[in-house]
């Protein structure tokens, strides 16, 4: 069966980039062809894109250094500090989603109406349940736990 290509669009300039379809990279052949794929990409972005590219460097020193000061245990609180501002860097560059003051006025104005009734009620089970699913609803939008199911691998 003949490989199936996908575009991948420049957002920089609409040139488009033919590569092989997304999957799970299980031989050598198709991870080779992923990589030359993403170097393609790469080498565009480096050469007509010189601004991007080097946000793209500065991100990735960004996340290099997060993660090599979180796998250390730090007494100096500049340093700690940076590698908390590393950290926080990087989740605000990956967040998929931002939820704005407005958003949440909205999802309290329609809760109240039943909050007000269970308080007057005294009804503090289903109360407890209703602000427990609102606060893990906002928690899963922004963490989006389980969005891709990855199998444990053993070591």
């Amino acid at each position: 069966m003949p490989e199936v290509l996908v575009p991948a669009k420049c957002r920089g300039c609409g040139l488009s980039f033919w590569g092989p379809k997304a999957r799970v990279m299980h031989d050598r052949n198709s991870a080779a062809k992923a990589q030359d794929f993403l170097r393609q990409l790469q080498d565009h972005i480096k050469q007509h894109h010189e601004d991007f590219g080097k946000q793209i460097a500065l991100g990735a020193l960004e996340y290099q250094t997060m993660f090599t000061l979180s796998y250390y245990e730090m007494s100096d609180p500049e340093l700690e500090r940076q590698a908390d501002l590393s950290r926080w860097n990087t989740h605000q560059h990956t967040l998929r989603e931002h939820i704005t003051d407005q958003q949440i006025a909205d999802m309290i104005d329609r809760l109240v109406p039943d909050i007000y009734t269970l308080v007057s009620e005294g009804d503090t089970v289903h109360l407890r349940e209703i602000m427990f699913g609102c606060m893990a609803n906002l928690r899963d939008r922004l963490e989006e736990p389980n969005k891709y199911a990855v199998p444990a691998v053993s070591v």
